[in-house]
């Protein structure tokens, strides 16, 4: 997750898909995809390493449904995906 210009308490959701990007002479940012809502493309953004705030409670595979859906789609916790996956375990 990160902000669409300082102070303006808008964010995107996104996924870090190249943390060294040194082989262009760009070494203080990253690589961020961000899938686009009802389509199969998305933006590809470089942000400062600083600004990025992982999301380590929600998994890649629910965070993409929520943003392909629109967040039309509720995010589920890991020990009730658990469940559905295994039942009775």
């Amino acid at each position: 997750m990160f902000e669409i210009g300082k102070g303006t308490g808008v964010y995107k959701l996104g996924f870090i898909t190249q943390e060294d990007l040194s082989e262009m002479g760009i070494n203080d940012k990253v690589a961020v995809y961000t899938p686009l809502s009802y389509n199969l493309s998305g933006i590809l953004y470089l942000v400062n390493r600083d600004q990025i705030e992982p999301l380590n409670d929600v998994a890649a595979r629910d965070l993409l449904k929520f943003i392909v859906s629109g967040g039309v789609t509720e995010i589920e916790d890991e020990a009730h995906h658990h469940e559905h996956q295994h039942p009775g375990k």
